[in-house]
């Protein structure tokens, strides 16, 4: 009969080579328990994490409120007074003054075929529009509808400085408020 060592040798494999490949599958073992481990430790932290967050949300103890900051853009003006109000007419609620006077809707505005606002909005919103200008002032009505909004924007500008620079301005606010309420 022959010894163990005697038929390894016969078969090519040496003691040795043996010894080798114990301490490679030792090494792939150690290395599988500890992921197998460290996971384990994950799942049970995680789970109980998510059960404790369970448990305080049903007992009214914490609350997620996540909510981004609003973001508002500046509306252009000059150096002369200005008062505007915005109002959403759906609503019939004043969204954005700036020293409006105004405290309600008007009932009725004049329909002018002006096309002051119209290039600067996108296309397929009516717009009513009038503007009245006297020397001293600048007041501006529209009615700016699509099927989703319905709004009505009032300016009044007054002082001293030159008129003719602030109504320029008047597209651009109106293009301004319209992009900042219209979600």
């Amino acid at each position: 009969m022959l010894s163990k060592d005697e038929i390894l040798k016969k078969k090519g494999k040496l003691p040795e080579q043996l010894d080798l490949v114990r301490d490679l599958d030792e090494d792939k073992n150690k290395t599988k328990s500890r992921l197998l481990l460290l996971l384990f430790l994950i799942l049970t932290i995680g789970s109980s994490a998510s059960l404790w967050a369970y448990r305080e949300y049903r007992h009214g103890k914490l609350f997620f409120n996540f909510s981004l900051p609003k973001l508002s853009t500046p509306i252009p003006t000059d150096k002369n007074i200005w008062q505007i109000c915005f109002f959403d007419k759906s609503s019939k609620k004043l969204i954005y003054q700036q020293k409006c006077n105004m405290s309600e809707l008007p009932k009725d505005i004049v329909k002018n075929n002006i096309d002051l606002i119209k290039s600067s909005l996108p296309n397929g919103l009516v717009v009513n529009e009038s503007i009245s200008t006297s020397s001293p002032e600048i007041i501006y009505v529209s009615d700016i509808s699509s099927p989703k909004f319905n709004y009505f924007l009032s300016i009044k500008i007054y002082e001293s400085n030159p008129l003719i620079n602030s109504h320029a301005l008047i597209p651009k606010i109106a293009s301004s408020l319209y992009w900042q309420f219209s979600k």
